[in-house]
């Protein structure tokens, strides 16, 4: 039915116009109502002084930062910031005689110190051994066609390479060989001219391919195949040479395959095994990069391949350059992609797409700057609307700055500017809105009386959803992760300081807009197009509405009729979304991605992923230690990358007893009984077992006669000092030795045979360290990690409680398991974070409408946009990786700000009031604010969309899907509710438990302006 509302009720009219109290809000904003001019040139000029001083003396800089992306003061990440001070310093404190290397540890934080991964894609964690050798050609390598030189130094993993996928068929086919034969001589060329490759003679030396894998093949049969063109190599390689090339691929691979050993791979010694036993070429073990590890005699289609281009590293900015003009290969039968093994070109352009994204800040002010002008039609309010959010970035800053002494700036930090831009158009858009309807239900009211009405509602409209978002992004900042913490600070002080500004800048901008209309000074800078359009609060059907209003009208009609049918809907598609949400499944992969997945850097590295040997050196798994003599500790800045912790020693670690000795020895042997533990190299031993065979072998000797002629062969190789032994050793055979002898002994061990592992301070054990080698990777998903490290720690776990004192205070650490402490804290802050801004939001709701029908709606509402926004990242293809996670943390509290600006519209109409009328007036009075909102933040998501770097647009994606939810939760779930089911008198209750309680209801006190 038509709703006439006239005869039930007046909001806040007193003869047409605003009734006024005499609260503080009111006095202040009639005062700023008689004096506008006043209140905002103080304003600005109180504003720019604040914004110089923030961006001179904090130093403000636009370079981009992109470091700090793990996590800081946690059990993981303080194990293995130590482990770092020590594996960092490991030559200096060994050598250290006097203790001075220990105290300057000790009592000083490390600066400087980088984390330069910010993508986890290196699979050659612990891999020290494949850069051991010179990468540059000698002058021993006088015959240029021979291969052996392929066998080290090719992989280093800034030399450039190109992965190749063929298109429905296999690398083996002749016309894909030879479509990547001519690419790679097109490339080598493009490479010599920047004299970036390795040369013999003056020439480029070939890739490592199935090309030269081919003529190094053909070689034995034919003159010059390696100087062949590509055309004639391609002649030769007829059907009987290609089964007979394809039987020596699958014979070698095979070979591969049969004999790996995960936990004595190592690719500098399998490079110089006996050729002759094998029925590989003498470029292997490069010749596995060359297949994908699917391939085998079952399966002879090779579906990745690749081609290694050998490089000068000094210069690889060079092809960096002239990466795009590099040939990929024609795409009808063979797609190519560049990039490097260390991600040195996708860590580049990620730079330099952070530095164009953030020029795209400054479109999103304009847009937000032509919302702003299409909804006021007043030139005069858009700029002051712009002014209000262009000042709360340099306001913020010097907050963040000079107040919280904050100096590490990310670059996510400028994904505030849209943030801000978008949410500084919804607080003007309310403050606008309120005024006008203030003056539309008193037009012949005073500028101070509609300011002492429509300001002190606006304000507190907006301090509702202000507090709310920046809640959500304050919560955030539990995150123990830099890059993080900053940016959700950073950003909550934007949304805050634009609250402020909205009300020193905006309202009395509003004042001074009043007045020049009520002068009737309507120039084109003051309002555009001068036509009264009234809204009066009585009359919800009066014809002077504008366009927006009716249209609203006309939806209000039909979801009112409509509305058990709507009611339906909406419950059905809550239960949808919460199942499909429920799906919102954890990557495969650990692997952050801040490039979009079909850029050819990110390709190449998902290709090269499926190469055979790429496979062995992930299932090498990654370095783990063990370590005795080191507490747990992180004493630096955790909101600063550069800021490391000084060296917290264990005093309590003590090995001499007999106990400590004889578990230190058998600790070992029980450690790599393990499964998910492997050994370093084959041949490691523990440092203790080696010393105390050590012990053994010393014993043996006759001190009467020459002691290297009765050593064994290993000793007569690395003959020890027998004066060492019989100084500090007191005859000891074997462990448990002499305590008193223990740490002199050991430590001369470790002199002599430089086992940096054992660290003395002052001539006692400080520090031991035992290595070894977790089956997990990086790249592996988060449920690998995690079970990784539960296995360890729960086998040490059990050694500490066994382990006497003064040795049961070891614990493991590893890079891997760092990284997969920074995956578990981002995805515990995304629902410690979520659960803090839903539990606000609910009692911002509840304290501003004192309803729990009106909360318990806008609870239903929030859990809509939640389901339904996570069910969108679903339906796109998502998972919950480390961006998603906190991405959707920091949107929780935005897809409050609708609700609550309904609730507390609803909430608006005073006594009793039907629920369908009060509804309506909630519609109409509060739907154009939102809907301009909404369209402004769509917006400025649309323009984050343009961004390149993944984490900017996958933010866009999931603000523009929050803010599509929230617009359909509000305008449908909230509605709909409080259509059938709200209260016509939402205070009633709470005000009745508060008048029992205190004697007085809010209501009354609000009367008396208390």
């Amino acid at each position: 039915p038509d709703l006439d509302v006239s005869s039930h009720h007046k909001r806040d009219d007193l003869d047409g116009r605003p009734t006024t109290k005499g609260s503080i809000p009111v006095k202040v904003f009639r005062s700023m109502a008689r004096n506008p001019w006043k209140f905002l040139l103080g304003s600005l000029v109180s504003a720019t002084v604040l914004s110089v001083i923030g961006i001179t003396v904090g130093k403000f800089s636009l370079a981009v930062e992109n470091d700090g992306w793990r996590s800081r003061k946690t059990l993981i990440s303080n194990r293995e910031i130590q482990a770092h001070l020590i594996n960092r310093n490991q030559d200096a404190l060994f050598y250290d005689d006097d203790g001075s290397a220990w105290d300057s540890l000790e009592n000083n934080k490390e600066e400087g110190w980088k984390f330069e991964d910010r993508r986890s894609l290196s699979a050659l964690d612990g891999n020290s051994k494949l850069n051991t050798k010179e990468r540059r050609l000698g002058i021993s390598f006088n015959d240029c066609d021979h291969g052996n030189w392929y066998t080290y130094g090719i992989m280093d993993g800034a030399s450039l390479s190109c992965a190749w996928k063929p298109v429905g068929s296999s690398a083996l086919e002749p016309e894909v060989l030879l479509e990547i034969c001519k690419a790679e001589q097109s490339t080598l060329a493009l490479i010599k001219s920047q004299d970036a490759c390795l040369t013999c003679n003056g020439e480029c030396l070939p890739p490592q391919s199935l090309v030269l894998i081919l003529r190094d093949y053909l070689s034995s049969s034919v003159n010059g195949t390696l100087q062949m063109s590509c055309e004639d190599l391609t002649d030769l390689y007829t059907s009987s040479v290609r089964s007979s090339f394809t039987t020596m691929l699958v014979n070698c691979i095979d070979h591969i395959k049969e004999t790996f050993d995960s936990e004595g791979f190592d690719l500098g010694a399998y490079a110089y095994e006996n050729k002759t036993t094998t029925p590989c070429p003498d470029l292997l073990p490069f010749i596995a990069s060359s297949v994908d590890s699917s391939f085998s005699a079952d399966i002879l289609k090779v579906e990745y391949t690749s081609s290694i281009f050998p490089t000068d590293t000094r210069k690889i900015n060079r092809l960096y350059d002239v990466v795009n003009d590099m040939d990929r290969g024609d795409d009808s039968i063979v797609r190519g992609a560049y990039g490097t093994n260390d991600d040195y070109f996708a860590n580049t352009l990620i730079d330099e797409y952070i530095e164009t994204d953030m020029l795209l800040a400054t479109a999103s002010l304009f847009i937000t700057m032509i919302a702003i002008l299409v909804h006021t039609r007043s030139p005069w309010l858009s700029f002051i609307g712009i002014l209000q959010i262009v000042f709360s970035i340099p306001l913020a800053y010097f907050v963040y700055s000079l107040v919280l002494q904050l100096d590490f700036f990310p670059f996510l930090n400028f994904i505030g500017v849209f943030v801000v831009a978008a949410l500084g158009a919804d607080d003007v858009f309310v403050a606008v809105d309120k005024w006008k309807n203030a003056r539309n239900d008193a037009p012949h009211a005073t500028t101070e009386e509609i300011a002492s009405v429509a300001l002190p509602d606006a304000a507190g409209a907006m301090f509702l959803t202000t507090t709310t978002t920046c809640v959500a992004f304050f919560a955030t900042a539990i995150c123990p992760v830099a890059p993080v913490r900053c940016f959700v600070v950073f950003v909550g002080l934007l949304v805050f300081l634009d609250y402020l500004m909205n009300i020193a800048l905006v309202f009395p901008a509003l004042c001074l807009y009043d007045k020049w209309l009520l002068n009737g000074n309507a120039n084109f800078f003051i309002i555009i197009c001068n036509k009264q359009t009234e809204v009066p609060d009585v009359n919800f059907e009066s014809a002077n509405k504008s366009l927006i209003h009716r249209i609203l009208s006309l939806y209000y009609k039909y979801l009112h009729k409509f509305r058990w049918a709507v009611l339906a809907i909406f419950a059905i598609s809550i239960g949808v979304c919460i199942y499909f949400a429920t799906t919102f499944q954890l990557p495969e992969s650990s692997t952050v991605k801040l490039l979009p997945d079909d850029h050819q850097f990110e390709i190449s590295n998902t290709w090269r992923n499926e190469l055979l040997l790429q496979q062995y050196i992930s299932n090498r798994g990654s370095s783990v230690q063990i370590l005795w003599g080191v507490q747990p500790a992180d004493d630096g800045n955790i909101n600063n990358p550069d800021s490391l912790s000084s060296l917290v020693i264990d005093n309590s670690f003590e090995a001499q007893s007999d106990e400590s000795q004889i578990y230190l020895r058998d600790m070992c042997d029980r450690l790599f009984e393990n499964e998910f533990v492997l050994r370093p190299d084959k041949e490691y031993e523990c440092p203790i077992n080696r010393f105390d065979r050590w012990l053994n072998e010393q014993a043996l000797l006759n001190p009467l006669t020459n002691a290297y002629e009765t050593l064994s062969e290993q000793v007569l190789l690395n003959p020890p000092p027998t004066n060492a032994y019989e100084t500090h050793c007191d005859n000891a055979s074997a462990l448990p030795m002499q305590s008193s002898s223990f740490d002199a002994c050991f430590i001369a061990w470790s002199q002599i045979n430089g086992e940096t592992t054992v660290l003395n301070k002052n001539g006692k054990i400080q520090v031991l360290i035992i290595k070894a080698k977790s089956t997990a990777n990086m790249e592996n998903a988060y449920s690998v990690l995690k079970k990784e490290w539960t296995n360890f720690e729960n086998w040490l776990s059990d050694e500490r409680s066994v382990a006497p004192e003064g040795v049961n205070g070891m614990y493991h650490t590893s890079g891997t398991f760092w990284f997969y402490d920074t995956n578990r804290a981002m995805l515990q802050t995304a629902f410690g974070a979520a659960g803090i801004a839903v539990g606000f939001s609910s009692l911002v709701v509840f304290l501003a409408s004192r309803s729990l029908r009106l909360t318990l709606f806008s609870l239903v509402a929030i859990m809509y946009v939640l389901a339904a926004t996570v069910a969108s990242l679903v339906g796109l293809g998502w998972s919950m990786g480390f961006l998603e996670s906190i991405c959707l943390a920091i949107l929780i509290g935005i897809s409050c700000d609708f609700v609550i600006h309904f609730s507390h519209a609803y909430n608006h109409l005073k006594g009793n009031i039907s629920r369908e009328e009060r509804t309506k007036y909630t519609v109409i009075h509060m739907g154009p604010s939102i809907l301009a909102a909404a369209a402004t933040t769509f917006a400025a998501a649309l323009i984050m969309l343009f961004c390149k770097v993944a984490f900017f647009t996958k933010f866009a994606s999931i603000l523009f899907m929050t803010m599509l939810h929230s617009t359909l939760g509000t305008f449908v779930g909230f509605l709909v509710l409080a259509d059938i089911f709200g209260p016509s008198n939402p205070t009633k209750f709470v005000d009745d438990q508060l008048k029992r309680c205190c004697g007085k209801n809010i209501s009354e006190s609000k009367e008396e302006g208390t």
